[in-house]
């Protein structure tokens, strides 16, 4: 059994404490210890479960940041991945700080095995300078567009630009480089696609790519890009989202990231057709809030904050 880190040993901590305590304070005072024991419970379970006893399903968590993107991906006996960090351009409010640390700690995670920026806008990049200083990383993949994000620098965390065409193997689980936007010089499209298979299942994350990139990918890849789950390109902009893309994907889930009443005024609802005219089922934060789904190889659990369950055959 591997040994309790630094808040295992706190929060474990803290509960000895209070059952010590119980036995000699009033009533006030143990009211005051029910409530911290409450408190202390909910996170203890929850990193207990994820510590002493991992998942054997794969699971994505799209996090609700607002106007921007942050995935999670656990995979059994292998490596957990954080895909952006959200990040509110013009404002103060660390995503990484107030959102995705303590979603991270609550899921028992003090280790992130590969960060992935997809693209340097600020609601992709912002939200990691927090997650870089404040956890362990093994390694730090981007595109080698702009700046290397100073959380990378600071914390001496190693740097990895990916190529179009490399594919990374880990025990059951494979990760594919789609696209690295060699030679194009708009971001968006210059967005890192990955696709991550286990067992019978892969997921898409397209980043911000638009049409231009979609393009690209259809004439390099066709079959390689198909996949159960769809990160919706750009948060549902009318730039992106080929029904050709659409097509050659086939995804049965398609997850998008977007902020409510948001200035862009996104989603597109032509695009959200090509979607729901496709039987398709859409996720999206703005309505349900943070996403997780789980997947075992024969089915896909989904799970919203707002309480939307089901599950999803995968064909």
């Amino acid at each position: 059994m591997p040994p309790l880190q630094g808040f295992g040993w706190v929060i474990y901590g803290c509960f000895a404490l209070g059952i010590l305590l119980w036995v000699h304070t009033g009533l006030v005072k143990k009211i005051f210890l029910m409530g911290l024991a409450l408190f202390v419970l909910n996170y203890g379970f929850s990193w207990g479960r994820a510590y002493f006893f991992p998942s054997r399903h794969m699971t994505i968590t799209m996090f609700d940041v607002g106007q921007g993107d942050a995935l999670l991906i656990q995979v059994p006996a292998g490596p957990n991945l954080l895909i952006d960090g959200g990040g509110l351009p013009f404002s103060n409010f660390d995503i990484g700080q107030s959102v995705l640390a303590p979603e991270l700690l609550g899921r028992g995670i003090r280790k992130l095995d590969y960060v992935v920026l997809t693209h340097p806008d600020a609601d992709h990049a912002k939200g990691l300078g927090f997650v870089l200083k404040n956890f362990k990383v093994g390694e730090f993949w981007w595109n080698g567009r702009g700046p290397l994000l100073e959380g990378v620098k600071t914390a001496g965390v190693r740097d990895r630009v990916l190529q179009a065409g490399e594919t990374f193997k880990f025990d059951e689980a494979i990760v594919q480089v789609i696209h690295a936007g060699f030679g194009i010089e708009d971001d968006n499209n210059a967005s890192l696609v990955l696709r991550l298979c286990w067992q019978q299942v892969c997921f898409l994350s397209t980043g911000d790519i638009e049409k231009l990139a979609e393009t690209i990918i259809l004439e390099q890849h066709q079959v390689l890009i198909k996949s159960q789950i769809l990160k919706i390109p750009h948060h549902g902009s009318k730039t992106s989202s080929l029904e050709s893309f659409i097509d050659q994907i086939n995804p049965q889930i398609a997850l998008l990231s977007v902020g409510g009443n948001n200035p862009y005024h996104l989603p597109n609802g032509k695009i959200m057709e090509h979607y729901q005219s496709r039987g398709i089922k859409i996720l999206r934060t703005d309505q349900n809030g943070a996403i997780t789904l789980r997947t075992d190889g024969e089915k896909i659990y989904y799970d919203t904050f707002n309480g939307n369950q089901g599950i999803v055959p995968i064909h």
